[in-house]
């Protein structure tokens, strides 16, 4: 989305993309970690807010939390989604899947929402790799691991029809 500001495009597809800011996510995501997990990334998250990097990092939350990339999350975290895709001048499709573990489709209708002429396109049963997956969590996951499962046809088609239709 960034990168449309300063080159011309003829369009922009957001898939699976995050409709609120990055610390918001990352916080409602360690929710549902032990209190000490959370508790602890809440701390090193107010130091970033604050501008300071933390060394001393509980080494669970080094997934997501490590020294070496919290200086790019404090860059993240600088942006809304919601604000950002409205300055994009270019058509937009918002691609969601409904079985997605990490990106809801309220995130897309929070993209959408915000940027009214957007095209916005649920598809049924495609997770976070976009592939065909269940709700349930694990056999979600175990799609993550199997690289000859072929991307959800109805995903191909929202991208070749959009390109098709913003190139003519």
């Amino acid at each position: 989305m960034m990168a449309s500001l300063d080159e011309p495009i003829k369009g922009f597809i957001s898939v699976a993309g995050a409709g609120d800011s990055a610390d918001k996510i990352l916080t409602e995501q360690m929710k549902s970690q032990p209190a000490f997990i959370s508790d602890g990334f809440n701390r090193m998250l107010d130091s970033l807010k604050r501008g300071k990097t933390t060394d001393n990092i509980d080494p669970a939350l080094y997934f997501i939390a490590r020294p070496s990339i919290q200086k790019y999350l404090m860059s993240w975290f600088r942006y809304n989604p919601q604000r950002e895709i409205r300055k994009v001048k270019a058509p937009v499709l918002i691609i969601q899947g409904t079985t997605d573990l990490q990106v809801t489709v309220g995130d897309a209708e929070k993209l959408k929402k915000a940027k009214s002429d957007a095209i916005l396109d649920i598809i049924p049963n495609m997770n976070h790799v976009l592939k065909e997956a269940p709700a349930d969590k694990e056999k979600n996951k175990a799609t993550y691991n199997e690289p000859d499962l072929p991307l959800k046809p109805e995903f191909v088609t929202a991208i070749t029809n959009f390109v098709l239709k913003t190139t003519r």
